[in-house]
């Protein structure tokens, strides 16, 4: 009886263990989808800040524009969207790594 006791014991010990494990585990579910939605936001603000830099240049002839070749002129943006570019490129660049 006191090694069947004894087991018993061991079970429910563990048991709080593995209810604790699964909670964790959620929890780290819920905090990659969350980082993962942020960062996707940031993405799309960065996209949106190097979209307004990108310029066709007007000298190209009409061939070349079709390869999509663009330049971006950084000088014709904002301070706060330079520091948004900048942020948002090292958050991305960091994410890929």
């Amino acid at each position: 009886m006191r090694k069947n006791l004894e087991a018993l014991v061991k079970a429910l010990s563990l048991q709080s263990h593995l209810i604790s494990l699964f909670d964790i585990k959620q929890e780290i579910t819920n905090l990659e989808t969350q980082l993962l939605m942020y960062l996707r936001k940031l993405m799309n603000e960065g996209l949106g800040v190097i979209k307004k830099a990108i310029k066709d240049e007007p000298n190209f002839h009409k061939e070349e524009k079709d390869d999509t070749l663009s330049f971006v002129r950084i000088e014709k943006l904002g301070k706060s969207d330079i520091e948004q570019l900048e942020t948002s490129a090292a958050i991305l660049e960091t994410a890929t790594n």
